[in-house]
């Protein structure tokens, strides 16, 4: 699956909140902001005013956030929730230091291959740590674990859908839909 255009970008996803009128800081008169507008100019006064709803959030996350966001980007950190992952992988597997170590190299292997075919690495990473944990009988319950995610670390509903969908698939054994992402999840 190659990814054309980020979610967050096409405007098909966008919710009334996503455009916003604010008054300019300068003069009063009302600015109008699209979410993706780091700053914009005012048309009375022509200062640039910066979007108060502009939120990196996915630029912490996503692979692509720099071709996205150019030099907004710079100075976020591109996989912090790939950290994220690994302390949790270190707790969760704690005084099992071969299979951690283990599992981190497949993760390197599975970014790796993401980044070569042009997927977004974090639901197969997340989808990667969780079926390794399964097979060492370390994760019972890895819905639980997904939420634990979304709700501590701000793993975003989209990568935690696709991160389930992956794993409902290696579970059954189905290959339909995604199947670059199973099987480099399988690795």
């Amino acid at each position: 699956m190659i990814v054309t255009k980020c979610p967050g970008q096409d405007t098909r996803y966008w919710t009334a909140d996503d455009i916003h009128e604010q008054p300019c800081p300068h003069c009063g008169s009302t600015i109008e902001f699209w979410k993706t507008d780091i700053r914009v100019r005012c048309p009375n006064c022509k200062q640039k005013v910066t979007n108060p709803r502009f939120n990196l959030g996915c630029a912490a996350w996503c692979a692509y956030s720099e071709k996205c966001l150019g030099a907004a980007a710079k100075g976020v950190a591109p996989q912090p929730l790939r950290r994220v992952l690994e302390v949790e992988l270190g707790r969760i597997l704690q005084g099992l230091p071969l299979q951690q170590r283990e599992i981190k190299e497949k993760m390197e292997q599975a970014e790796t291959q993401c980044r070569a075919q042009q997927i977004e690495p974090l639901p197969v990473l997340a989808a990667l740590v969780v079926l390794k944990m399964r097979k060492l009988d370390r994760l019972k319950n890895w819905e639980q674990f997904i939420e634990k995610l979304t709700a501590e670390y701000q793993f975003p509903i989209e990568a935690a859908e696709e991160t389930s969908q992956i794993i409902n698939n290696v579970l059954q054994g189905r290959l339909d839909g995604a199947k670059e992402k199973i099987s480099v999840a399988q690795t």
